[in-house]
């Protein structure tokens, strides 16, 4: 499998904050509730697994198809000003990661 795939990632609290604010101030249309942020799958998976505190990536199916992709959330950026970050979504998957640990 392709180490280089990343995906869109987001977390809850942006999500929401997004959604919150288009529906308090009433504004319709088509938006892209997403971070914009290219984000490896691996990069994901390693930090679900630091906050956990053990475990390895193993990857199957090598000979499957992957693709990335990438929403464009400009239209949202401008209306709401609400800008995710890289670290802060990083920094959500080790938490989830220590979550895990004492469930």
């Amino acid at each position: 499998m392709n180490d280089y795939i990343y995906k869109d990632f987001i977390t809850d609290d942006h999500f929401v904050k997004n959604l919150d604010f288009l529906i308090k101030k009433r504004i319709t249309g088509v938006y892209n509730l997403s971070s914009g942020i290219p984000i490896y799958s691996e990069e994901v998976a390693s930090k679900v697994i630091k906050g956990y505190g053990k475990g390895e990536i193993i990857f199957k199916n090598l000979n499957r198809k992957a693709y990335s992709f990438l929403m464009s959330n400009n239209k949202l950026k401008r209306k709401t000003k609400i800008v995710s970050k890289k670290q802060n979504i990083l920094d959500y998957c080790r938490q989830m990661g220590k979550k895990l640990k004492y469930e």
